[in-house]
This record gives C-alpha cells, sequence and structure tokens, in this order.
C-alpha cells in the first residue's frame, strides 16, 4: 500500500511516541556501567552497615561513597529519580518530588594516598540544608559525566518511606512441611487505623526483601483478607524465602599475613595479587551458625590511618570447584558490596585445566561477605550450592506500596526492617 502525504508524518508521530512508551517502561536497577567505578557504599549516614531508606519527615540523610580506579577524576554529577513500585520511572516532575536542586554536580573527592593502585573517592550526602522530598517511594540516584548525561557511570536504588500505616512481621519455619527445614515464611500484617482506602485489595501491594537482594525479592504480593483495621498478608508459599546459608567470607584489613580465608599472597604484583582458598559446594553439610554481616562489605586498613584514602585496591581471585561447566547459566560472585547486581566484572568463567570457575577482581581492603548467585535463561538470579537451613540468620525490608484511584504513582505507607534471629 503506497502512503500518502497525511499518513508518513501520521505514523511517524505514533512511531515516536510508541519508542517513548518503551522507554518509559525501563526498569531501573543497582548498575555500575563504567568499569572504573568500585566500593559503592550505600546507606544511611552515620548508621554502618545500614540499607538506603529514610523516612519523608525527619532529619535521616543519605550517605553515597564509591571510588573511580585511575590517576585522574572525572567530573560527575547526580541526579534524583522517582519511580514506580515496580521501579519504572515515574511521570511526576522533579518539582513534584524534590524540593531544592535534585540535580547537582559532585564536588566532595579527594585522592588516594600510598597505595599501589590510584583512585579518586567520592561522597554525597542528601538531602543536605535546603533539601527535602516531598513524595515518599522508590527512587534512583544516577551518577553521571556532568559534560554528558548520557554517559552514565552508575545508578542506585533508595527507598524514602511515609510510617502512616504500623507494620507488625513474624518471621518462622513455613507452614507447609516441605519448607520448613530449608526456607523462611515472613508473615506481615498491616495496621491501618482508618486509612481511607477505597479497595486496599487493589491500592496496596507488598515487597519483601532479603538481605538488600532486589535480585531475589518477593514482590506484589496483595492483602490477602481484610479485617476491620488490618491488612494481613500471611499466605501459605508466595511469602517464603529460601533461607540460604550463613555469608562466606574474606578479610584483606592487614596485608602483613594471609589471613584465615587468604590462601596466597604476592605482593610483588601491581596491583597486589590475593588469592583465597578454592571454595566448594556446602550442599548436603550441617549448619553452622557464626557470624556474619548479610552480604555487606567493611572497607578497613588496619596498617593506615583514612581506610577510605589509604586503604588498596587487589586483585582478589574468586574460586568455586566444578567438574563439569553449568550448561548455558551464568555463574557471579554476589555481594552487596559490588552493589551492580550480576555484575560482568564478578562472573566467573569456568577453567577446564583446573577443574573450577573462577573470576579475579579488583577488591579494596577491607573484611567482606560473599556467595554465589546462578542466573539460568528465563529464571531469576539464585544462590548457587551454597545449601539452605530455615536457622539463618538474615534481614528483612518490608515495603507497603499504596496507590489510590487518584494517584499519579506509588507512595511507601509502611516500612519495616526485622531479623530472622531478633523479636
Amino acid at each position: 500500500m503506497k502512503l500518502t502525504f497525511f499518513t508518513k508524518p501520521v505514523i511517524t508521530v505514533l512511531l515516536v511516541v510508541l519508542s517513548l512508551g518503551l522507554k518509559s517502561q525501563e526498569i531501573l536497577s543497582d548498575k555500575v556501567f563504567n568499569n572504573n567505578i568500585y566500593t559503592v557504599i550505600f546507606g544511611v549516614k552515620g548508621v554502618e552497615l545500614s540499607n538506603p531508606a529514610i523516612p519523608l519527615y525527619g532529619f535521616a540523610q543519605f550517605s553515597l561513597v564509591f571510588d573511580e580506579l585511575g590517576e585522574l577524576n572525572s567530573n560527575l554529577s547526580y541526579k534524583i529519580i522517582h519511580c514506580n513500585a515496580d521501579w519504572t520511572q515515574s511521570t511526576l516532575r522533579p518539582q513534584e518530588y524534590f524540593d531544592g536542586f535534585w540535580k547537582e554536580a559532585i564536588t566532595s573527592y579527594d585522592y588516594s594516598f600510598n597505595t599501589v593502585v590510584p583512585f579518586t573517592n567520592f561522597s554525597v550526602t542528601f538531602p543536605r540544608s535546603g533539601q527535602k522530598f516531598k513524595r515518599s517511594g522508590n527512587y534512583i540516584i544516577q551518577v553521571f559525566n556532568t559534560d554528558d548525561e548520557s554517559d552514565i557511570f552508575f545508578q542506585a536504588r533508595f527507598l524514602v518511606y511515609e510510617e502512616a500505616i504500623s507494620l507488625k512481621s513474624e518471621i518462622k519455619q513455613p507452614d507447609r512441611m516441605f519448607l520448613r527445614s530449608s526456607h523462611q515464611e515472613v508473615d506481615v500484617y498491616a495496621y491501618h487505623q482508618g486509612f481511607p482506602f477505597n479497595n486496599a485489595r487493589s491500592e496496596v501491594q507488598l515487597s519483601i526483601i532479603q538481605n538488600g537482594s532486589w535480585e531475589t525479592a518477593i514482590h506484589k504480593l496483595r492483602p490477602r483478607f481484610l479485617k476491620p483495621n488490618e491488612l494481613d498478608f500471611n499466605y501459605d508459599t508466595n511469602n517464603t524465602f529460601a533461607a540460604g546459608n550463613e555469608y562466606r567470607y574474606f578479610d584483606l584489613r592487614d596485608l602483613s599475613y594471609n589471613s584465615e580465608r587468604v590462601y596466597l599472597m604476592d605482593k610483588d604484583k601491581s596491583p597486589i595479587y590475593a588469592q583465597l582458598y578454592r571454595d566448594k559446594s556446602r550442599m548436603g553439610m550441617a549448619y553452622t551458625l557464626y557470624g556474619d554481616i548479610n552480604g555487606h562489605g567493611v572497607i578497613d586498613n588496619q596498617m593506615g590511618t583514612s581506610p577510605q584514602y589509604d586503604a588498596d585496591y587487589l586483585q582478589v581471585l574468586f574460586s568455586f570447584a566444578a567438574d563439569y561447566p553449568l550448561n548455558e547459566a551464568e555463574f557471579y560472585v554476589d555481594g552487596r558490596w559490588i552493589r551492580s547486581g550480576l555484575d560482568p566484572r564478578f562472573k566467573l568463567k569456568y577453567n577446564k585445566q583446573l577443574g573450577q570457575y573462577q573470576c579475579l577482581a579488583m577488591v579494596k581492603q577491607g573484611y567482606y561477605n560473599y556467595r554465589y548467585l546462578i542466573k539460568e535463561p528465563k529464571r531469576k538470579a539464585e544462590p548457587y550450592q551454597e545449601g539452605s537451613f530455615w536457622q539463618t540468620e538474615n534481614d528483612y525490608q518490608v515495603i507497603l506500596y499504596y496507590r489510590g484511584i487518584t494517584d499519579e504513582t506509588d507512595r511507601i505507607i509502611g516500612y519495616q526492617m526485622l531479623n530472622s534471629q531478633q523479636p
């Protein structure tokens, strides 16, 4: 069919609208795009090992710290983006969700000293004086090249929540017998005391996050029962997590000796080379309780004075024993300190000669938790060969979203942090 003079521009406009619509549906996740960015530590200012989540009202602030490897530092800026519950960008304009400058240059940085690997350490604290959030919800902070906003270095998720709803949660062994030895059930009760719902079943949804991992999170739980002043999210299986195992760990705080999990260290190499003991499957092993930090990392140099600037970067070899390669599956080192979900720099490749998967990655001095994740086609990532025991100590975040019939986007009206071994 031949296009007329009038149909061509109409089709062009439709294609543009469709392309914009598709772009707006992009899921924004924790991701590092620039290979020189490492050790992105993001949480609440003054609270070590915290999740990046603060109340809408009050004086809490976020702290974002990261390194750019290399002798020259980039000219960087950041911007704050409001998202829907599914992490697509909302339709709100910045002026509707943030009071003050929502896009700014990063001016707080300093250079490493006494390190083999040069780097620049950047830090951002927000909201500062003259800034405040006007809406609760999901947010993304994007760090980009000041001279080219499309050149994004990394982005990270964070939450701003209201305390309009009181949440009470319980972590227990699942009711289903086949899950009792390996899973944890998170039952949630929301006490709304007259919150103006029109239809709570359609307006409210719940997300539960285990150990800060959005890769394995449970989303879109609707209230199972509606009671006077209470929403009941007590399911049988929809709210259960594989409890997993305590995280693996290694310690690089003191380079004067090989710590418990370090097999070999070569200080003559530049950067310094550290080989961890080869990991093995923990399937079939008995559960052993030991203190971990649930996937976090702590920067430290016990021979220095300012770990943020004088903790060095090392080449660290991770390895996992395997008699044969995994078919079509990808294999990754995972931890909150890596920040980017399924980071290609922490992807393991199979070494047939040694009978192991291995990965050589840059890691800053400190103490780290880690585990292994497997990503199979058309399935979400999950821990690999770590074992799973209902007794495992885990952190959980419970997030209650609300969108009324006239609302443009989702609010977070309830938030709770809890631990499987603490009442």
